[in-house]
């Protein structure tokens, strides 16, 4: 009863020879994803995210802030864009009309709608806090 025969001898050299490939191959693809998640973390520059989610890179520029005793100057997240001018119509000098003079005709008042048409409208909202 306590003796193996040459099959089942066979057999279970056969099962541990699969089982040594299963985990040769768990440990290749364990470093293979180590090496890539190592990639990742410093690709997506993980560890600034960190710093500015807990707060530390704030506390670390307020340290340094004070110790300059500098004026806070807060950093702009976002350039403002400086509106450009599309047509350059002509520079004419203008000149004032005297009080007395009158034409006789009022002028008309132009209305948004007839002269622009809304594509999307924009609400733009500034926050410390994370959305």
């Amino acid at each position: 009863m306590g003796y193996m025969t040459a099959g089942k001898l066979q057999q279970v050299e056969n099962q541990l020879q699969s089982y040594q490939i299963l985990f040769w191959l768990c440990v290749a693809g364990a470093i293979i994803f180590a090496i890539v998640a190592i990639f990742l973390f410093f690709y997506f520059h993980i560890p600034t995210v960190f710093l500015e989610l807990t707060g530390i890179r704030r506390k670390w520029a307020i340290q340094k802030i004070q110790k300059s005793n500098a004026p806070i100057q807060l950093k702009k997240t976002k350039k403002e864009k400086k509106p450009k001018i599309v047509k350059d119509i002509g520079a004419e000098e203008t000149q004032l009309l005297s009080e007395d003079v009158t034409t006789g005709e009022e002028t008309a008042v132009l209305k948004p709608q007839d002269m622009f048409v809304v594509e999307k409208e924009l609400k733009m909202v500034e926050t410390e806090k994370y959305l």
